[in-house]
């Protein structure tokens, strides 16, 4: 795999939230995917993983990345972000912090790995 696989894979990611496509999500899984929350920390299954995609996003009017970092790494890349949009009600969101290192092997993510980072409490 090449930086560049890895960079477009992620690119593609990114659009697939922006567009709450969850089938663009899909597409770009492998079918063995697992994809892991630390805030849960439990592992979904490809189809649990766009399931639960495709549930957020249809509370969604719109959703952009905030893109912080990106790096291909070794085995894909490693990308720090926060969603920010606007939901059904109108009421726009700011999400946590995230962290998503994720397996790239032949143009597909077969590993992702989010870590969610906390919203600082107010003294």
């Amino acid at each position: 795999m090449t930086n560049r696989t890895a960079l477009a894979v992620a690119a593609r990611f990114c659009e697939a939230m922006e567009r709450r496509d969850a089938d663009l999500l899909a597409a770009l899984y492998s079918e063995d995917a697992v994809i892991w929350h630390s805030h849960d920390e439990i592992e979904q299954s490809k189809d649990e993983g766009v399931a639960t995609a495709r549930a957020f996003f249809a509370t969604l009017r719109s959703c952009s990345v905030e893109l912080t970092a990106l790096q291909s790494s070794d085995t894909g890349f490693v990308q720090q972000h926060r969603l920010v949009g606007e939901r059904l009600n109108g009421r726009r969101f700011r999400g946590a912090p995230l962290c998503v290192i994720a397996a790239v092997r032949d143009g597909r993510i077969v590993r992702i790995d989010e870590y969610v980072g906390l919203k600082p409490r107010a003294a």
